[in-house]
């Protein structure tokens, strides 16, 4: 989280969902001032971050590539993605992952989002199965390092 990523309806979500403040963790270049502040975090720190993880968020609208759902998916972390999101649709779009159509900065709408995976457990599973199917078979090949080197290789190409 940074303070210019929308982070208040997030505190507010969880806050409602009695999380205690000590067990959440906030990376990012600045402290908002809210929970178990971690700074900014080597690669292998922040595995170990989303490893121990069930949800991250990214509430923001314009994050451009945004790569912390995918990095959170990567690990089974449930990404937690405000519906606005520039880049929600291509990384995780509505035919598959229905549920983010109502997220958004409300914090009621992450209650909403979170407290599924508290209920009857095939919705959580059916929802984490969905998830590690996507990134398997489309983020971990679109982002792969060769696969983005090809890329811009091709983009060079044109020029």
């Amino acid at each position: 989280f940074d303070k210019n990523k929308n982070v208040t309806p997030v505190i507010q979500a969880l806050q409602i969902l009695g999380v205690p403040e000590e067990q959440v963790l906030m990376v990012g270049s600045e402290s908002v001032g809210w929970g178990n502040y971690q700074g900014v975090l080597t690669d292998d720190n922040l595995n170990k971050v989303y490893n121990s993880c069930l949800f991250s968020f990214s509430m923001g609208e314009i994050e451009g590539l945004n790569l912390v759902p995918i990095e959170a998916a990567s690990v089974g972390c449930i990404p937690v993605i405000n519906s606005k999101l520039t880049t929600r649709e291509e990384l995780f779009p509505s035919d598959i992952f229905y549920e983010y159509n109502s997220v958004n900065e409300n914090p009621q709408t992450i209650v909403n989002f979170i407290s599924r995976f508290y209920g009857p457990l095939d919705i959580g599973v059916d929802f984490k199965r969905r998830l590690d199917k996507h990134y398997k078979d489309v983020l971990a090949r679109k982002f792969y390092k060769v696969e983005v080197a090809r890329r811009i290789f091709e983009i060079y190409e044109k020029l």
